[in-house]
């Protein structure tokens, strides 16, 4: 399904300029899909990024899950 955005088509299922709606774009790393910005794969969006949580050390197991000086993320926990 094409929609009408300016001057062009676009469709608003997938384009991640005009996600859901003309002019509604995407955080940087985020995908379109069925009208609605998701992250890819298995990350989560924390702080307007995407970001694997099960190996992320700023943001381990869940967004706001730092790990300590030295630590590091394993699946989810700080080791």
């Amino acid at each position: 399904f094409q929609d009408q955005c300016g001057d062009s088509c676009t469709n608003t299922d997938n384009d991640p300029l005009n996600c859901g709606n003309c002019d509604t774009p995407c955080a940087p790393g985020q995908q379109c899909e069925l009208g609605d910005c998701v992250c890819p794969g298995a990350t989560t969006l924390c702080d307007g990024d995407c970001v694997n949580t099960l190996a992320d050390p700023l943001h381990c197991g869940d967004c706001d899950v730092p790990c300590g000086g030295g630590e590091t993320c394993v699946n989810g926990n700080c080791q």
